[in-house]
């Protein structure tokens, strides 16, 4: 209830409340005091009558703010009174580092101001955040008498924040005239930089605000001083559209021509934005209509990309070359195609733009525009002469594509004579594709077929000697053992085998055979061989006929079978 009571600044509510037992430091949710809420609102009786029964005047909300910061911000000059009178600490900080001079001096309470610094509130202290004073902040809000008030109390005038930014570059940023007058006049420095080497007219340059301009020029502002990207006042009031500023520095004398890191005049950064009135300023003034970037970039260019036909017109009308080439090989005729923008379009061809100009490695202004799909553009461009590129140049151009393309623009007997020339150009390249693969899949089926050839000459051979291997015959074996070997039982011992034996009797017949050929020459070769065909004896019926099996013997008369015995 009393918290409620001094929010309200109902005093009867608040003795009744403290009266009542109700503890004089109560607090509301977000920390703060009943001091602090009636301080907060201005409420000076009830203040007084918290006070009174020994309100802790150094009570803080979860901001860190005291009564003094609350009423001190929100301008309540008799509260202020009151809790200094009291014992409030003027140079008390909250979370964010800032005394009670801080938070007036951003609103330009000047009263509250001569109360705190006569309370000897320390008037250059910086806050925690961007370490800016009241200075500071009086100057950029433009509350002139503050700063006059400030200045008065010995506060810096070239005290700079984390930015390195200056009192007088703050006012200049924001365009504060009477703020600016009274700091020159303190002695301000009228170059001082930033960490980005912005100067106080380079800040009123971005923003536009001629008379900051004006001021800081007859201060002896350097007219043509770059920032960190070598951008002068010049250029930077021109890339923001500011032809009024533009103006006052041509007056004053800035180079038209000055480039900045990436080549780029006052006059480029203008036609980038397309602010007709900026570029007439500068072509007055004697800027160079096809001056060029980093990437040989030029002024109409820029325009052309952007779309900015009235740009465009002022650029050819002093001369600007239509069809110059930027590091791709584009034109501006390419760029304004590319964008879409038609009107450019049409005002580029008319002052006799090449229409078939083709960028390195990229499509003509046609085919970008069919492959985007604009027809409008399309239908500007073929009027004006454009030729439908060989298939080799279209990429992503299809027939589809093309037919329906000519039959809008040209009519049905034209769009079919073109349409036959063009798929005509494109099967010829698919033909000659195609029998390049054909030969080169040839080459691998006969590479293929040869190893195939020789790898089955290899298994043949192989199979050749497995086979006379297998089928040399050894001596006949009688049937049911009649030597009394071990065939009568139904075994063989190992290395008896008909074939082992047969394998053998050739082996030593052959050495026996290569012997007699080496002494007794072709004579002795050809009896070895009957000897080695009476030592193998008959040939064996089959190999895999049983020894006991019966025989069967043929009549050479009749070919027939006999009997079995």
């Amino acid at each position: 209830m009393l918290v409620v009571a001094s929010y309200e600044g109902d005093v009867r509510k608040i003795r009744l409340a403290l009266h009542a037992g109700e503890a004089v430091d109560s607090k509301d949710c977000r920390g703060a005091t009943a001091l602090n809420c009636a301080s907060l609102q201005g409420h000076v009786g009830a203040v007084r009558v918290l006070l009174e029964a020994r309100a802790t005047v150094e009570a803080m909300d979860v901001d860190q703010r005291t009564a003094l910061m609350n009423a001190s911000e929100n301008g309540f000059e008799d509260v202020v009174r009151v809790l200094l009178e009291a014992g409030a600490v003027v140079d008390s900080r909250d979370r964010n580092r800032m005394s009670a001079l801080m938070l007036t001096s951003v609103h330009g309470q000047v009263g509250v101001m001569r109360l705190l610094l006569e309370a000897g509130a320390a008037v250059d202290l910086i806050d925690n955040d961007e370490d800016v004073s009241s200075l500071m902040y009086a100057s950029a809000a433009g509350h002139e008498n503050a700063v006059r008030v400030l200045l008065k109390a010995g506060a810096m005038v070239d005290s700079v924040n984390n930015d390195n930014m200056s009192s007088l570059m703050c006012a200049s940023q924001n365009g504060h005239l009477g703020v600016l007058r009274v700091l020159l006049g303190a002695g301000a420095v009228v170059d001082s930089i930033d960490n980005y080497k912005r100067t106080a007219l380079l800040l009123a340059s971005m923003h536009g605000h001629e008379g900051a301009m004006r001021l800081l020029l007859e201060a002896g502002a350097a007219v043509d001083s770059p920032e960190h990207n070598g951008m002068p006042a010049l250029s930077v009031a021109s890339s923001r559209g500011h032809a009024g500023a533009v103006r006052v520095q041509l007056e004053a004398g800035a180079a038209v021509e000055l480039k900045d890191n990436y080549h780029r005049t006052a006059l480029t950064w203008a036609s980038n934005r397309g602010d007709e009135a900026a570029v007439r300023v500068l072509l007055k003034a004697g800027a160079t209509a096809d001056s060029g970037d980093n990437d040989e970039m030029t002024a109409l260019m820029f325009a052309s990309a952007g779309g900015h036909e009235n740009t465009v017109r002022v650029l050819l009308e002093a001369g600007a070359a239509v069809d110059s080439i930027d590091k791709d090989g584009s034109t501006a005729l390419i760029k304004a195609s590319h964008h879409g923008h038609v009107g450019t379009v049409r005002v580029l061809l008319k002052a006799g733009a090449l229409v078939d100009a083709t960028a390195i490695n990229g499509p003509t202004a046609l085919v970008a525009t069919i492959l985007c799909g604009n027809l409008d553009m399309a239908r500007v461009l073929l009027e004006a002469g454009a030729e439908l590129p060989l298939p080799g140049q279209s990429v992503g151009l299809d027939a589809v594509q093309v037919r329906q393309l000519l039959t809008l623009l040209q009519g049905e007997r034209r769009a079919r004579a073109a349409e036959a020339g063009w798929a005509g150009r494109q099967a010829a390249e698919a033909a000659a594709a195609a029998a390049g693969d054909a030969l080169l899949a040839e080459e691998e089926a006969e590479k293929s077929s040869a190893e195939s050839r020789q790898a089955k000459a290899k298994r043949k051979k192989q199979r050749q000697k497995t086979k006379r291997a297998e089928a040399v015959p050894g001596p006949a074996q009688p049937a049911g053992g009649a030597r009394g070997g071990p065939a009568s039982s139904g075994e063989t011992p190992p290395g008896h085998s008909p074939a082992g034996q047969a394998v053998a009797a050739a082996g030593a017949g052959d050495d026996e055979g290569q012997r007699a050929a080496a002494e007794e020459g072709p004579k002795g070769a050809e009896r070895g061989l009957r000897r080695r065909k009476a030592q193998r004896g008959p040939r064996a019926t089959s190999r895999l006929v049983p020894a006991d099996a019966p025989r069967i013997r043929l009549t050479a008369r009749t070919g027939g079978a006999m009997q079995s015995q």
